[in-house]
């Protein structure tokens, strides 16, 4: 089993992966810090544990977007 340090708003987290993954998680890693830092200038000071939820929120309702434009685009195909 791989283990990686990433950082997340410039804070270190320890992070467990299959071997090979390390890559992957980085790449995952990524995209949760940009929607902290994103996030964080307009939040204040709301904490770590916050600005995560506020994080995993914003990613959330992207998720949700682009799967109901798929539903509806597969809905026109089929």
């Amino acid at each position: 089993m791989g283990r990686v340090t990433l950082e997340v708003n410039g804070k270190p987290y320890v992070f467990g992966c299959e071997d090979g993954g390390e890559a992957h998680l980085q790449a995952l890693v990524a995209r949760i810090d940009a929607k902290v830092r994103q996030v964080a200038p307009e939040a204040g000071a709301p904490g770590d544990t916050r600005l995560m939820l506020m994080a995993a929120l914003m990613i959330a309702d992207d998720l949700q977007t682009v799967e109901g434009q798929i539903a509806a685009a597969e809905a026109r195909v089929g």
